[in-house]
């Protein structure tokens, strides 16, 4: 990687994403100095890089006032705001994201600034599957409509 440029990324929790696709990507920063910050997934074993950047637009002192000064920074999933990441981390060749696979690993990139990086509670949404109740109250609606037309 180049002198300043920085990947943070878990393993903890892999994803199916033909089971589970992607709704959004969320954080909290709180940087001392203008990083250019960008989404980093891992899907069967191969990097992407969001194409938009996410800037602390406030700058942070002391790492005691993130309770207070973070910023919270949200990405809604869109397949086509991706690139491939290249081994010095920087953005590649620009693709769409996979829709199946398994997202591995992910995290952010740092590029850029020689100063602290605060980030706090990282958070995946996937697009929510039907619930039983759900599917109940739809073949019931179905039922109901059939009968009234009879």
């Amino acid at each position: 990687p180049s002198a300043n440029n920085y990947i943070f990324y878990t393993e903890e929790h892999p994803i199916d994403l033909a089971s589970k696709p992607l709704e959004s990507i969320s954080w909290y920063q709180g940087n001392n100095g203008y990083w250019d910050m960008r989404v980093a997934l891992r899907i069967d074993g191969a990097w992407y890089l969001s194409v938009n950047n996410y800037p602390q637009n406030t700058l942070m002192g002391a790492a005691s006032s993130f309770s207070t000064a973070a910023e919270a920074k949200s990405l809604s999933m869109d397949i086509a705001s991706w690139a491939t990441l290249n081994s010095n981390l920087t953005q590649g060749t620009l693709t769409d994201l996979p829709t199946t696979g398994t997202l591995e690993a992910y995290g952010l990139v740092a590029i850029s600034s020689n100063s602290a990086i605060r980030f706090d509670t990282f958070t995946i949404t996937v697009v929510p599957e039907p619930t039983a109740a759900m599917a109940a109250l739809g073949a019931g609606s179905a039922l109901a409509m059939r009968r009234r037309r009879v």
